[in-house]
């Protein structure tokens, strides 16, 4: 089994697709790196005093405004009467909007790093999907499967092999992603936003957010693998995903919105996939308005537990049927 696993783990990194699509996920994580490091503006003492100045000069044009329509009775638009001077004063002192909306764009990296890992793990969940399918599907659709079971009948050994030199990939290539991502987000946070507030509950908090990407990424490469190996071709796994795209996440929910039923979330795996790497998500609950014609504010949610219920039962399902199409040999 040692053999096989090292055999099998020179043979994933050799291959095209994996050095591609690690080149396209880490592509496009430069450009977010890019992109946020280019409009990041760290918050200083001038852009603060820039920002009040504005935020005056705002609240100033308000009340001379209000002021001008006092004096001409100008009635607004869902008003019953022209304001007074006094309700001109009024609203003008309660105009306080937060200050640091007007500084522009700051990345802060103790607050803005949840949402990037959001991102990396979905980037990751696809490069383990598509790098899991076509490690054994481009063995099946060559033959290579075949011959190799021809002196090696020992079929779930073999499978269990491949599958245990893919995990290791996969992990191998998201730890080190993971860490060259962070870092690069730090260091724009750095020196050209806001550092601060990096304690050891962000620090536990965001391994965790880590292992649960990982976890969702080596459940995608799982997934894939199974569906391919059952498919007997990479494209068996990839066209099996393109379908559920555009069957339930593209016309199942478009269907299901135009009818009203309750809760249509529920119907659909990315729906899971959120509640898992942000361990809950929550939904408004518009059941209330169609029963009893009146709306009460009301939402429900998916918990970690359930995200994590519904991803491990597609990838047992999907690994045991890959399991169970192996053991059927193929005739040629």
């Amino acid at each position: 089994m040692g053999d096989l696993i090292r055999a099998e783990w020179r043979r994933l990194f050799t291959r095209r697709i994996t050095w591609v699509m690690l080149a396209l996920v880490v592509a496009v994580l430069a450009l977010v790196v890019f992109a946020v490091g280019s409009r990041s503006h760290p918050h200083t003492p001038q852009t603060l005093a820039r920002a009040q100045d504005f935020i005056a000069g705002q609240r100033a044009q308000n009340l001379d405004l209000c002021l001008t329509e006092a004096r001409e009775g100008t009635i607004e638009p869902g008003q019953t009467e022209p304001p007074t001077e006094a309700g001109c004063q009024e609203a003008a002192r309660s105009f306080n909007p937060p200050v640091d909306e007007f500084q522009g764009f700051q990345f802060r990296f103790s607050s803005d790093i949840g949402t990037m890992v959001f991102l990396f793990s979905g980037l990751l969940a696809l490069l383990g999907f598509v790098v899991g399918a076509s490690s054994i599907g481009a063995e099946w659709s060559t033959g290579g499967m075949a011959m190799l079971l021809v002196w090696r009948p020992r079929r779930l050994q073999v499978l269990v092999g491949k599958l245990a030199a893919l995990l290791l990939g996969v992990t191998a290539m998201t730890v080190g992603t993971s860490l060259a991502w962070i870092g690069a987000l730090w260091s724009v946070a750095r020196l050209r936003g806001d550092a601060t507030g990096i304690d050891g509950g962000l620090l536990s908090s965001l391994a965790i957010r880590d292992l649960r990407g990982l976890a969702l990424a080596l459940a995608c490469a799982t997934a894939g693998f199974a569906m391919a190996s059952f498919g007997r071709h990479t494209a068996a796994a990839l066209g099996a995903a393109v379908a559920y795209v555009v069957v339930d996440e593209v016309v199942l929910r478009i269907l299901l919105t135009a009818s009203g039923i309750t809760r249509p979330q529920r119907y659909f795996l990315t729906s899971y996939v959120f509640a898992w790497l942000d361990q809950t998500t929550s939904y408004p609950d518009t059941s209330p308005c169609v029963l009893a014609g009146s709306c009460r504010a009301s939402t429900w949610s998916i918990s970690l537990a359930q995200g994590g219920a519904v991803i491990g039962a597609i990838v047992a399902v999907t690994l045991a049927a890959g399991v169970y199409a192996l053991r059927r040999r193929d005739i040629t």
